[in-house]
């Protein structure tokens, strides 16, 4: 949920309404959910030992591995923001013989 929404703040004395209103922000359509894909870059041939310490992680849901300009990919889902990001910058950006990674979060609603 956008961090705005259900925000309760007072109008003017002179409002008809009960004295509060709810904010639904216009960026409410879209939902940032607890959920991302992680690209992976690794050193050369730790590819299969690196997939499987990813997927002994919490969080990580899925990993593969990929040709192209990224090794690896993981699929991440949390209970919270704070969780995923704790995953990915502690415990996924941190492991022995990854490069680099680049994060991906999922908007929920986008295309629907």
């Amino acid at each position: 949920m956008h961090p705005h929404a259900g925000v309760r703040i007072p109008l003017p004395a002179s409002s008809e309404l009960d004295g509060t209103h709810t904010i639904v922000p216009l960026c409410k359509k879209y939902d940032i959910m607890n959920q991302a894909y992680v690209l992976i870059n690794c050193d050369l041939g730790h590819e299969d030992e690196i997939i499987k310490s990813l997927k002994e992680l919490e969080f990580v849901k899925e990993v593969d591995g990929t040709f192209g300009a990224y090794d690896i990919i993981a699929k991440v889902e949390a209970d919270s923001t704070d969780k995923l990001r704790e995953t990915i910058t502690w415990k996924i950006r941190k492991m022995s013989k990854i490069r680099s990674t680049l994060t991906l979060m999922k908007v929920e609603g986008q295309g629907e």
